[in-house]
């Protein structure tokens, strides 16, 4: 992938994190975007330049409000502006969380999630894709999630959008499929990061379960096996009983890049532990 430019959203944590060190370590320059302290993205930069593996990568930071269009557009003005081809790989990864009856979710966390899981994505897309169909090859990868095909209470916005990231996959991928350019859709069930840390809290509130022993629970996030609570909330989603790593998302994400990934477009890789398979 020595020749290859990726974007990553949400790449100063988390899944895109794991994803941008990784196509670092396999050859590509890369544009890191994503929230954090000047001082975690500076520190996320220099480890970025230690992990390269060749003189002729770059690694670069661009910041965007992936919330507002406009600043989209000048957010990929300047990417074109670092890289006159465009991107060959695009992962629209960056993602939020919000947990609430639909009786009670108001209209502005509505609307976030609808901007950042499906108008980003498409706006990205939109930009990237002429200059991938003409060097005839590009790899265009959203991060979805179980809740993609099945759906989750007090969720709403979250089920409906990632149901969504999986329309715009296949639409995207039968718009680009004969100029070498392919649209798949990696979709996690409980991964081992800080939006998991979330949902298990919340799920353990929603169950009575002790604030005490939902801190607890909390743990199992971070790789302390304690609980009993924790294993149990695991099991009963994944048979595995094991968290996605996000190491293995990028992983998958590597996978779809290489030439056993050619032929696969429009695709939704589950990645669950078996959470969708019952």
């Amino acid at each position: 992938m020595e020749d290859k430019v990726a974007l990553v959203t949400g790449s100063t944590s988390g899944v895109g994190l794991a994803v941008v060190k990784t196509l670092v370590t396999k050859g590509c320059s890369v544009v890191v975007t994503g929230l954090g302290q000047d001082s975690t993205i500076t520190n996320i930069v220099a480890e970025l330049n230690i992990l390269k593996c060749h003189p002729n990568q770059s690694v670069q930071f661009v910041p965007v409000n992936l919330l507002r269009p406009e600043e989209i557009h000048n957010f990929v003005d300047q990417v074109f502006g670092l890289f006159p081809a465009g991107v060959d790989i695009l992962v629209n990864n960056a993602g939020i969380q919000h947990v609430e009856s639909l009786e009670r979710f108001h209209w502005s966390k509505w609307e976030e999630m609808l901007a950042l899981h499906l108008s980003a994505p498409f706006l990205l897309i939109q930009r990237f894709l002429p200059k991938m169909k003409e060097k005839g090859w590009g790899r265009i990868i959203n991060i979805g999630s179980v809740h993609s095909i099945i759906g989750a209470a007090n969720k709403v916005a979250y089920t409906t959008t990632k149901h969504g990231l999986l329309g715009l996959t296949k639409a995207v991928a039968l718009d680009a499929a004969e100029f070498g350019v392919t649209c798949n859709a990696v979709c996690p069930g409980l991964i081992n990061s800080p939006m998991a840390t979330q949902t298990i809290q919340v799920d353990a509130e929603e169950k009575g379960i002790p604030y005490e022993e939902a801190k607890v629970m909390l743990k199992f996030v971070h790789r302390i096996l304690q609980s009993t609570h924790e294993d149990m909330y695991v099991k009963a989603r994944h048979p595995t009983g094991k968290l996605v790593e996000v190491d293995q998302i990028a992983d998958t994400v590597v996978f779809l890049c290489t030439s056993a990934g050619d032929n696969m477009t429009g695709s939704t890789l589950m990645m669950d532990g078996g959470y969708t398979a019952r």
